[in-house]
């Protein structure tokens, strides 16, 4: 059984891009040792949220998914049973930019071959998307464009919705089987908003994944609000 399952995967796993140039990407990137959001001043103290976000965090079981929703936010129980049979789990976390806060309602999804048929219900509205793998394990990269697909069929506005690549479990680093460079070019590939490494067991660039993220949704509504005042004028 154990050959079947392994051929299972390896057969949904395309091949990572090797002839794409990261040099010219132009997205933004960020390493383990070079953080490129500033640090949140601690004196900032606000009671209520500027805006909220709905965000959804999806990738193969074993991903580390759950360690890094379970350390870093808050666990919203649900009695739902079909949301436990499907694998969907809710979470909240508040996140400051500047002088402003925001609140995250995070869906996490965690297996494509068991939720396609319910995810339309789920992923509508929402604002981004994190897809999450594991550095260590190259099988954990199975389905990524089928996950990639999936999300920007669904969502209400795929052009305008921002999704970051998340090479997860920094902490295994000496046992990596996705090199950094094939990450970004990866993530280049899916037309997607950028590559981050983090480790979700140490905390390790996770909060600044989320502020990156908020940054990027909070960039794309500006832009649209623009866009639509100058058609308006025309």
């Amino acid at each position: 059984m154990e050959p079947y399952k392994k051929w299972k995967k390896k057969r949904h796993l395309r091949t990572i891009p090797e002839e794409i140039d990261i040099d010219t990407f132009t997205a933004t990137f960020i390493k383990a040792d070079k953080k490129v959001v500033e640090p949140v001043k601690k004196n900032i103290v606000k009671t209520g949220y500027d805006d909220t976000f709905k965000l959804i965090i999806f990738g193969n079981s074993g991903a580390g998914k759950a360690t890094f929703l379970r350390n870093n936010t808050k666990k919203v129980i649900s009695g739902s049973k079909v949301n436990k049979e499907i694998g969907i789990e809710f979470y909240n976390k508040s996140v400051i930019l500047g002088q402003n806060r925001y609140q995250l309602q995070i869906w996490s999804f965690n297996d494509i071959d068991r939720i396609h048929l319910f995810y339309s219900t789920y992923s509508k509205s929402a604002h981004a998307g994190l897809l999450v793998f594991d550095i260590s394990n190259l099988y954990s990269l199975a389905n990524y464009e089928a996950w990639v697909s999936l999300i920007r069929r669904e969502v209400n506005d795929p052009e305008n919705f921002p999704i970051l690549l998340i090479g997860n479990k920094l902490d295994l680093k000496e046992n990596r089987q996705v090199q950094s460079p094939q990450g970004i070019r990866m993530a280049k590939s899916l037309d997607v908003s950028g590559y981050i490494e983090c480790s979700a067991l140490t905390g390790e660039n996770v909060e600044e994944i989320y502020r990156i993220i908020v940054q990027k949704i909070l960039d794309l509504s500006h832009l649209i609000a623009r866009n639509s005042i100058e058609i308006n004028k025309k």
